[in-house]
């Protein structure tokens, strides 16, 4: 039996809110394990990008998807989180922008999100099972994973669903920062981040909306450490 504070956490919202900088607090914070999904889309556009496919391609996709190998090591006190394909490790080629792009188009197939949200389940549960494991009943432990589908597909049952958003203007002004770009990219940015939006939304696969169950956390006007405390306290209330 689990302890009762070992859970599963989801947090899904739309692109730049700060769902894995809040999902690396969260786990750095509280001591449970942490699993960034989108990394996982982002390696199997990396595999489709090398195989210079077209990645508008149902077909091409499919064969791609077949062979997807996806591997997540969770962060600890000493190493980030590292992410391998094919036994490979490119935990930082994961982070352009370029793959972002690529990553966006292709997991609008069927194929390819039916494949990852196979694998994602298989991660995020083998690594809940370490966690479970080796806690005692008085710790917090479990796994949050952060995307745009955990709550309502990949784990709809889990313990505690949370959706971040933030307005599409604030959004692209953290993209600014983590981009290192001036200033003049602001409205760029903006757009971009607002045909994504469409993008996630309209998709026919997994479209990007809140769980019924979800609780919806703006931090539009919060700082980080403000958006993990409030979360921080949806959490223990549950408990």
């Amino acid at each position: 039996m689990k302890p009762e504070r070992c859970m599963i956490i989801t947090i899904d919202g739309p692109s730049a809110s700060g769902k894995s900088t809040l999902a690396r607090e969260l786990a750095k914070q509280s001591g449970i394990s942490y699993l960034n999904t989108g990394a996982t889309y982002r390696a199997a556009a990396i595999k489709a990008m090398r195989e210079g496919i077209d990645l508008a391609d149902e077909s091409e996709a499919r064969k791609v998807a077949k062979r997807l190998d996806i591997e997540f090591i969770p962060p600890t006190e000493s190493n980030p989180e590292r992410v391998l394909l094919d036994g490979e490790d490119i935990t930082d080629e994961v982070l352009s922008p370029e793959v972002s792009r690529a990553a966006s188009i292709f997991s609008r197939h069927r194929c390819v999100r039916e494949k990852i949200v196979g694998l994602q389940r298989k991660i995020a549960k083998r690594i809940f099972k370490t966690q479970t494991e080796l806690a005692d009943e008085q710790e917090l432990c479990g796994v949050v994973l952060e995307g745009r589908d955990t709550g309502t597909v990949v784990f709809p049952d889990a313990d505690i669903k949370i959706f971040l958003t933030a307005s599409a203007e604030e959004r692209a002004r953290r993209r600014l920062i983590d981009y290192n770009l001036p200033e003049s990219e602001l409205e760029n940015l903006k757009a971009e981040i607002e045909a994504r939006d469409r993008r996630d939304i309209e998709r026919d696969v997994s479209p990007l909306v809140p769980a019924e169950d979800a609780r919806l956390v703006n931090n539009s006007e919060m700082t980080i450490e403000e958006t993990v405390q409030r979360v921080l306290e949806l959490i223990n209330s549950k408990t």
